[in-house]
């Protein structure tokens, strides 16, 4: 047992004491969390290699690409270039063969046709920190009717990457598979208070004692006291799970949907999180310092299969 300030923990069974008020214990607050968010998610595995398939899930390569399709390019005309392809037949099949029975459906989103995700090379990835829903170093595209048989190789731009202003998250391309596992909200999620008002409730009066504190001691053991509750409760919450489609997300910083200047709070589905990894050899892909990208839409807009309103950001370390 650790006593911070006038906070009491019960480290061996997680039960939190306040002003002598014993509290309900943060496992049960997590399991509580859980229960109300746990959704279906589709956790993506890489696989570093040239992708087979020009239809294929992929992070990087080249895209599949329709006859008629303008290619996307920025308002300065420079070709963006692709970040991701999704497959969702293939993604979604239990053997990543289109023909096969679904592993499972990821609610509102398709079960057919190609997503794609582009971005700009540059030092920040192509996303705008003041509007980043604006596409225009980043561009969505879906392709609801895909025919390999037709695609047009010789539309696509010669893109010469570089580690001084066309710098593109990683160099090589991952071959993806897909495993449908549960995803529940994590602490980073701005709708957390509104889903666990007693976790808000315990963030923010631990909060409250280090803006409170008076002697540089109240401060020391105010922050123990909340580095405490962070590290019980993203222990029990797992780590933030990598690249994933569906589910809920994970943040090195903030959530920036949380932000009350913006109307960001409707972009409530993960439409992609590309998380950075790394081999022995370095070889992987990086965020800036170990980040994290991700992109949202609202669920109404996904269901229309319209993309044309998608906020993309990443934070990193």
């Amino acid at each position: 047992m650790e006593m911070w300030h006038n906070v009491v923990v019960d480290c061996s069974d997680l039960f939190i004491y306040l002003k002598g008020k014993r509290m309900e214990s943060i496992q049960q607050i997590v399991s509580d969390l859980q229960e109300k968010t746990t959704v279906p998610s589709l956790v993506l595995k890489t696989q570093q290699g040239r992708s087979t398939s020009i239809v294929g899930s992929k992070f990087g390569g080249e895209p599949y690409l329709p006859p008629d399709f303008d290619y996307p390019l920025s308002s300065e005309g420079q070709p963006l270039k692709l970040l991701a392809q999704l497959n969702f037949a293939e993604l979604l099949s239990s053997d990543g063969d289109s023909e096969d029975e679904l592993i499972g459906e990821l609610e509102n989103f398709p079960t057919s046709g190609i997503l794609q995700f582009y971005i700009l090379p540059s030092d920040v990835f192509g996303v705008n920190f003041d509007d980043p829903t604006k596409q225009d170093e980043f561009r969505i595209v879906y392709h609801a009717d895909v025919q390999p048989e037709n695609h047009q190789a010789q539309m696509l731009p010669e893109i010469v990457l570089d580690d001084d202003e066309n710098i593109f998250p990683f160099d090589d391309e991952f071959i993806l598979e897909a495993v449908l596992e549960d995803s529940s909200m994590r602490p980073e999620d701005f709708r957390l208070e509104e889903m666990s008002p007693e976790l808000g409730e315990l963030y923010a009066q631990a909060a409250d004692k280090v803006n409170a504190a008076i002697s540089d001691q109240d401060y020391v053991d105010a922050m123990l006291e909340l580095s405490k509750i962070d590290e019980v409760l993203f222990g029990e919450l797992g780590d933030r799970g990598g690249h994933r489609v569906g589910g809920y997300p994970a943040f090195t910083q903030h959530d920036p949907r949380g932000n009350p200047d913006k109307d960001f709070e409707v972009l409530d589905t993960l439409l992609l999180q590309i998380d950075s990894e790394f081999d022995e050899e370095g070889a992987g892909i990086m965020w800036g310092d170990m980040g994290v990208a991700n992109f949202f839409i609202a669920a109404e807009d996904l269901r229309n299969l319209d993309f044309s309103r998608v906020l993309y950001t990443w934070d990193c370390y």
